[in-house]
């Protein structure tokens, strides 16, 4: 049995030569993050009489992951290969990735321009002997720019965002400066986002508004990438903050209001959707009443006096939205 990885930016294949007949029963399981359960088992991609070929595809990570595992397994009878038991991949005959570590991250960003080799070794086991690849020779050019393809912000100046306002953040796709239309955008969200994809319009243009819910409050690393081929492919990454956004405390206050009625105050996010099971302080004349809001965001109080009340009424602030104040009088007939 042989193995063969080759690293195509952003695709690595894994082929393994093998005389096993029916290929629909071989499957690669990966393993991300020092985590026992494999997070994706792969198909055979393709195969011919002698070999069998998987596809890792960039799209399956997140900003941050590891990559801790490739398992290969026959499921017909009995597991067939396992790339955990000393597979090491070797660029310019320096070893760059040791498929079983636990600190194994590599991205093909960190070597420079130019010709380099690949290389996969084997190291053996009881069943299986010693068994290394051809070198193979490929050209490392541009990570942002290849085969004339380019991705970028539209608003570089765009650095922070508040949470919620409709912020629209959008990437361009060109080829020799000409806007590309049709093509679809892999979007890479922060860790623990869910990746994506969209197509181009007409502009060359792709993107989302910053309420997505992949995107939190706080710091963050947003990408995007396009691959065409092994040498047509486009890539960029962006650093944007979104903060936290105010509260929306709606009152009406030019309602008449008689003594003994209620008065509803209701708060809401930046998404107009309701805060609801929140804690509020409601100030009355100073006096505070605090408590949590209801089903539909509201607070109601009611109105003993005839007189002028004297409201502050105050959202505490949650994982979105900020603490947030307003004042306000109300006037109670009798």
């Amino acid at each position: 049995m042989n193995i063969e990885i080759t690293d195509k930016y952003h695709i690595i294949e894994v082929k393994l030569t093998t005389n096993m007949v029916n290929k629909n029963y071989l499957h690669l399981n990966l393993y991300k993050n020092d985590s026992s359960s494999s997070f994706k088992t792969l198909d055979v991609a393709s195969y011919d009489d002698t070999s069998v070929t998987f596809q890792i595809k960039y799209s399956f990570f997140n900003i941050g992951d590891t990559l801790t595992g490739v398992r290969c397994v026959y499921t017909g009878s009995k597991q067939l290969y396992d790339l955990n038991e000393g597979v090491t991949l070797l660029i310019d005959g320096e070893e760059v990735a040791n498929i079983h570590s636990n600190t194994y991250t590599y991205d093909s960003d960190s070597l420079k321009q130019g010709e380099h080799t690949i290389q996969a070794v084997y190291q053996g086991s009881d069943s299986l002997t010693m068994v290394a690849t051809e070198p193979k020779t490929f050209n490392m050019t541009s990570t942002t720019q290849n085969g004339q393809y380019k991705l970028e912000f539209v608003d570089d100046k765009l650095k922070t965002l508040v949470w919620g306002d409709g912020t629209s953040i959008k990437f361009r796709l060109t080829r020799g400066g000409v806007p590309v239309a049709n093509k679809t955008v892999e979007i890479i969200p922060p860790k623990g986002g869910e990746p994506w994809s969209a197509d181009t319009d007409s502009n060359g243009l792709v993107g989302f508004t910053n309420s997505n819910p992949n995107f939190k409050v706080g710091d963050m690393k947003i990408g995007a990438y396009f691959n065409e081929s092994q040498t047509l492919y486009a890539k960029v990454y962006k650093d944007i903050t979104i903060n936290k956004a105010s509260a929306k405390i709606v009152v009406d206050t030019s309602s008449t209001y008689h003594k003994g009625d209620y008065l509803k105050i209701k708060f809401r996010d930046n998404l107009n959707n309701d805060l609801t099971n929140e804690k509020v302080t409601v100030y009355v004349n100073g006096h505070p009443h605090t408590r949590k809001t209801t089903s539909n965001g509201n607070f109601l109080i009611k109105l003993k006096n005839a007189t002028t009340y004297k409201f502050k009424a105050v959202f505490l602030g949650n994982n979105t939205t900020k603490k947030t104040e307003s004042n306000f009088d109300i006037v109670v007939s009798s």
